[in-house]
Protein backbone atom coordinates (compact mmCIF):
# COMPACT_ATOMS: atom_id res chain seq x y z
CA UNK A 1 0.00 0.00 0.00
CA UNK A 2 1.63 3.40 -1.44
CA UNK A 3 1.84 5.71 1.29
CA UNK A 4 0.50 9.28 0.84
CA UNK A 5 2.18 11.93 2.87
CA UNK A 6 1.33 15.63 3.29
CA UNK A 7 3.11 18.10 1.81
CA UNK A 8 3.74 19.86 4.77
CA UNK A 9 2.97 19.63 8.54
CA UNK A 10 0.85 16.32 9.39
CA UNK A 11 2.19 15.82 12.82
CA UNK A 12 -1.14 14.36 14.18
CA UNK A 13 -1.66 10.32 13.02
CA UNK A 14 -4.19 8.26 14.42
CA UNK A 15 -4.82 4.66 13.64
CA UNK A 16 -8.55 3.93 13.32
CA UNK A 17 -10.39 1.34 11.33
CA UNK A 18 -11.88 1.13 8.07
CA UNK A 19 -15.39 0.39 7.62
CA UNK A 20 -15.07 0.76 3.68
CA UNK A 21 -12.55 0.49 1.40
CA UNK A 22 -10.19 3.35 1.44
CA UNK A 23 -7.57 5.20 -0.78
CA UNK A 24 -4.72 7.15 0.35
CA UNK A 25 -5.60 10.44 0.31
CA UNK A 26 -9.14 10.58 0.77
CA UNK A 27 -10.94 12.56 3.57
CA UNK A 28 -12.69 10.14 5.43
CA UNK A 29 -15.30 10.59 8.14
CA UNK A 30 -16.39 8.46 11.59
CA UNK A 31 -19.16 5.33 11.00
CA UNK A 32 -18.60 4.77 14.16
CA UNK A 33 -15.99 4.76 17.53
CA UNK A 34 -12.27 5.06 15.86
CA UNK A 35 -14.00 3.60 12.97
CA UNK A 36 -13.82 5.40 9.23
CA UNK A 37 -15.03 5.68 5.44
CA UNK A 38 -14.69 7.87 2.28
CA UNK A 39 -16.43 11.08 2.94
CA UNK A 40 -19.75 11.23 0.87
CA UNK A 41 -20.41 14.49 1.09
CA UNK A 42 -20.48 17.50 3.10
CA UNK A 43 -19.94 16.53 6.96
CA UNK A 44 -19.51 17.74 10.47
CA UNK A 45 -18.17 14.21 11.49
CA UNK A 46 -14.89 14.74 9.21
CA UNK A 47 -11.66 12.42 10.94
CA UNK A 48 -9.15 13.43 8.32
CA UNK A 49 -7.13 12.11 5.71
CA UNK A 50 -6.49 8.18 4.90
CA UNK A 51 -2.57 7.85 4.92
CA UNK A 52 -2.72 4.54 2.63
CA UNK A 53 -5.01 2.22 0.60
CA UNK A 54 -7.12 0.42 2.98
CA UNK A 55 -9.02 -2.70 0.51
CA UNK A 56 -10.36 -4.48 3.13
CA UNK A 57 -9.15 -7.44 1.42
CA UNK A 58 -8.06 -9.29 4.34
CA UNK A 59 -10.74 -9.55 6.91
CA UNK A 60 -8.57 -10.15 9.92
CA UNK A 61 -6.44 -6.01 8.58
CA UNK A 62 -8.84 -2.90 8.54
CA UNK A 63 -6.45 -0.53 10.08
CA UNK A 64 -5.93 2.85 8.40
CA UNK A 65 -3.77 5.72 9.85
CA UNK A 66 -5.33 8.91 9.38
CA UNK A 67 -3.95 12.46 9.45
CA UNK A 68 -5.99 15.50 11.46
CA UNK A 69 -3.77 18.48 9.82
CA UNK A 70 -1.23 19.42 7.47
CA UNK A 71 -1.19 20.63 4.09
CA UNK A 72 -1.76 17.60 1.66
CA UNK A 73 -2.82 17.50 -2.14
CA UNK A 74 -6.45 16.04 -2.48
CA UNK A 75 -8.44 15.60 -4.83
CA UNK A 76 -10.83 18.71 -6.21
CA UNK A 77 -14.38 17.38 -6.76
CA UNK A 78 -15.22 20.50 -8.74
CA UNK A 79 -12.79 23.56 -9.59
CA UNK A 80 -11.17 25.14 -6.53
CA UNK A 81 -9.21 28.52 -6.28
CA UNK A 82 -6.74 29.50 -4.14
CA UNK A 83 -7.87 30.93 -0.97
CA UNK A 84 -11.65 29.06 -0.91
CA UNK A 85 -12.83 27.07 1.79
CA UNK A 86 -13.44 23.56 1.53
CA UNK A 87 -15.53 20.77 2.88
CA UNK A 88 -15.42 16.73 2.16
CA UNK A 89 -16.97 15.85 -1.32
CA UNK A 90 -17.87 12.57 -2.70
CA UNK A 91 -15.85 9.25 -3.16
CA UNK A 92 -13.25 11.06 -0.58
CA UNK A 93 -12.72 14.42 -2.44
CA UNK A 94 -13.03 18.31 -1.27
CA UNK A 95 -15.76 20.68 -2.63
CA UNK A 96 -16.52 24.19 -2.24
CA UNK A 97 -17.85 25.56 0.88
CA UNK A 98 -20.68 27.32 0.19
CA UNK A 99 -22.11 29.34 3.12
CA UNK A 100 -25.69 28.95 1.59
CA UNK A 101 -26.09 25.01 1.93
CA UNK A 102 -23.19 24.24 3.99
CA UNK A 103 -22.36 24.77 7.50
CA UNK A 104 -19.57 26.48 8.82
CA UNK A 105 -18.79 23.13 11.02
CA UNK A 106 -18.04 21.63 7.44
CA UNK A 107 -15.11 23.54 6.52
CA UNK A 108 -12.52 21.08 6.87
CA UNK A 109 -9.93 23.25 5.16
CA UNK A 110 -8.32 26.35 2.80
CA UNK A 111 -7.31 25.90 -0.83
CA UNK A 112 -3.65 26.85 -1.42
CA UNK A 113 -3.20 26.43 -4.54
CA UNK A 114 -6.28 25.31 -6.80
CA UNK A 115 -6.84 22.47 -9.37
CA UNK A 116 -9.49 21.74 -11.98
CA UNK A 117 -12.33 19.17 -11.47
CA UNK A 118 -10.32 15.90 -11.12
CA UNK A 119 -7.01 17.04 -10.12
CA UNK A 120 -5.00 17.74 -7.12
CA UNK A 121 -5.69 20.66 -5.15
CA UNK A 122 -3.15 21.88 -2.38
CA UNK A 123 -5.08 22.45 1.01
CA UNK A 124 -4.40 22.89 4.29
CA UNK A 125 -6.69 20.72 6.65
CA UNK A 126 -7.84 21.20 10.03
CA UNK A 127 -10.25 18.41 11.25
Amino acid sequence: MPEQLPRFGGDVRVSMTASAAVVGGQVVVYTSDRTVAPSGGPSDACAGVAMFDQPLTNPNDANVNVCTNGVWYLTAEAALTAGQKVTSGTNGQVALYVATTNTPDQIIGTVMAGAAAGGQALIHVRF
